[in-house]
């Protein structure tokens, strides 16, 4: 029988000024290393007009916001613009 005493099931409490620099280092590690939060794979090929990307179905974009119901702002390499929502599928 384990002891729920024992030191494997023991949680260690730090102090208000460890929590802080724990944040911090997190933060920094963050903003060192961004990480998209959610990317869309095109469902077809696509040639935008104006203020939309244009792109082949397959490719991989960062979804950078929503717009309206229709469109969502995405990044595609070094360039950001308009995609039609229904063209691409949200990546898990």
């Amino acid at each position: 029988m384990v002891s729920s005493s024992s030191s494997a099931n023991q949680r260690r409490v730090l102090e208000p000024q460890q929590v802080e620099e724990v944040v911090e280092r997190e933060m920094e590690e963050t903003w060192d290393n961004p990480r998209p939060l959610r990317s869309v794979r095109t469902l077809c090929d696509h040639s935008g007009t104006g203020a939309e990307l244009s792109f082949q179905k397959g490719e991989e974009l960062v979804v950078l916001g929503g717009v309206d119901h229709d469109w969502i702002r995405c990044r595609q390499g070094d360039r950001e613009g308009l995609v039609p929502i229904g063209y691409a599928s949200l990546i898990l």
